[in-house]
């Protein structure tokens, strides 16, 4: 292993097209760069590999640099191009750090690659660990797991590097694609799609059992024991051939039978997988999925955020599959704990210019809940990020519920007025008939008089031979008023009136009782 010393830059300096690479590490935000020297004297001292790491500052709600550094990477005339960077566990002592994986360009048809991958440690020292030559013309599905251990696809051969070995190898199985790599309780693990092709009684190319049917599959492989099983305990095999992403949740090997859950995505749905059945199903906002990302978030529910090749971003919570959020003009996207609450946030870095390597691009850092950076948007922000849907949701449910609670009022208040006029009328009528009135106190019915009443008034009782009386002589005052678009009269008994059947000669349409002495109104 050899230790790459820090080294100052000389010379004009140049950036390369994407020759910078980003990453998530512990909280922070650790960003390289690949530089060129111009008219280097010495050929072998022309790259140079620098790094940034940034921390998150609540306070300012801007990251910060920590640290940094500049190294020389040996190589020969050939020009190197970072191509992948991953946080991967250093297997002599298990501690995770950031892994860089650099390649030649090639400069002609037919020639070889050479990758080299280098491991930046804690005191931010270099460290090569790996160097290996790749003799084929394309290099597909290329992935960097625990170890560090590099793998990556030849047409359908697969093919692995480690650490501890510095050998190539070949898998003893055809891959025609890799959809996921990772680490599991029994090493490194790939899920490939095989193609089924019957031989006979034997099937070319695959340990795998006979199968009558030709297709493809999923295949899980191990790289330590060189053990394939089925992968239908991830996903069915009819997914083989439509998913483009999946991040395995859990996966245990429990006498001998695989218990798993997985998130996968095809270029239309998203879906979950538990023990190899789809248990829920959603749409997806938008086609051409370019990445898949799960954040463990604060409300102890998984995000699934989803990238796609058009700068186009978006959050959905796995449970009930609600979107959180969408983003455009994404460049790229980090899930890690950045402001130390012990779960993920979503860090969202926006387009800007490429050749300004120092300049602090806009970013938006998020769990969907509570932690929201920076706090104001304006609309004319460049980055355009669009309003949070679920926060627009929730504003319209809330108005949703207070329109109807509103209606309901409003229904209620119908039904007591309906009810109020019901019984004046009823009133009136009985007054007029000389018989015993029954009204509804205004407290009763929730209502509020518009003047002073006159409590505790009673009708006088009913006669079963009542004398004739004049009707002038009944009515001690009479009253009106207008209030807003009625006309509202108010009559006075005199309290020695006998109880013959009245008629007045008003023709009530509506009418409304407050209280005694007895108040109807028409409308005009």
């Amino acid at each position: 292993m050899d230790i790459l010393k820090s080294a100052p830059i000389q010379g004009k300096m140049e950036v390369l097209c994407n020759s910078d690479h980003v990453l998530a590490y512990n909280g922070q935000m650790v960003t390289f760069h690949l530089l060129h020297r111009k008219n280097s004297p010495d050929p072998a001292e022309k790259n140079l590999l620098t790094f940034s790491r940034k921390a998150f500052n609540a306070e300012t709600g801007q990251f910060i640099e920590i640290s940094g550094g500049e190294y020389s990477i040996p190589s020969s005339k050939s020009t190197l191009e970072l191509a992948r960077v991953r946080c991967v566990a250093d297997a002599r002592t298990g501690i995770k750090l950031p892994c860089v994986l650099l390649r030649t360009c090639k400069r002609k048809s037919g020639g070889s690659w050479r990758l080299m991958s280098l491991l930046l440690h804690p005191s931010n020292e270099l460290e090569t660990c790996l160097k290996f030559k790749v003799d084929s013309e394309t290099i597909e599905d290329l992935y960097i797991t625990d170890g560090p251990t590099i793998l990556w696809r030849q047409q359908e051969k697969l093919l692995h590097v480690s650490s501890l070995t510095s050998e190539v190898c070949t898998a003893p199985i055809d891959i025609s694609a890799v959809l996921w790599a990772g680490t599991t309780e029994e090493g490194t693990c790939i899920l490939g799609v095989t193609t089924v092709r019957l031989d006979g009684r034997r099937l070319i190319g695959s340990s795998l059992p006979n199968r009558s049917l030709q297709g493809k599959e999923f295949v899980l492989y191990f790289l330590e024991n060189q053990n394939a099983v089925p992968g239908s305990c991830l996903a069915p095999h009819a997914y083989s051939s439509v998913l483009r992403c999946l991040e395995v949740c859990t996966m245990q090997n429990v006498n001998g039978r695989y218990e798993t859950s997985a998130i996968a995505a095809s270029s239309k749905q998203l879906i979950c997988f538990h023990n190899g059945v789809p248990k829920q199903v959603c749409q997806l906002p938008s086609e051409n999925l370019s990445k898949l990302q799960l954040a463990s978030t604060s409300r102890a529910d998984i995000l699934c955020v989803l990238s796609f090749s058009s700068g186009d971003a978006c959050g959905i919570w796995k449970d009930g599959w609600k979107t959180a959020a969408t983003w455009q003009h994404v460049r790229n996207i980090l899930v890690d704990d950045f402001v130390g609450r012990g779960s993920d946030q979503v860090l969202l870095l926006f387009n800007e210019d490429p050749s300004n390597v120092c300049k602090q691009g806009p970013f938006r850092l998020t769990d969907c809940g509570d932690i929201n950076y920076p706090d104001d948007h304006s609309d004319d922000d460049p980055v355009g990020f669009p309003e949070n849907r679920l926060l627009m949701l929730q504003t319209l449910e809330a108005r949703l519920q207070a329109n109807l609670l509103s209606l309901e009022e409003l229904q209620r208040h119908m039904q007591v007025q309906d009810r109020v006029i019901e019984s004046s009328c009823n009133a009136l009528m009985d007054m007029s008939l000389g018989r015993e009135a029954s009204v509804r106190s205004a407290e009763k019915e929730g209502l509020v008089s518009l003047w002073d009443d006159v409590e505790n008034c009673h009708f006088p009782p009913a006669s079963n031979d009542p004398p004739p009386v004049d009707s002038e002589q009944l009515v001690e005052t009479i009253w009106q008023r207008v209030v807003d678009d009625l006309l509202v009269v108010g009559v006075k008994l005199k309290s020695s009136v006998p109880d013959p059947p009245l008629t007045f000669p008003i023709h009530v349409e509506r009418c409304r009782v407050y209280s005694r002495p007895l108040l109807f109104s028409t409308e005009r």
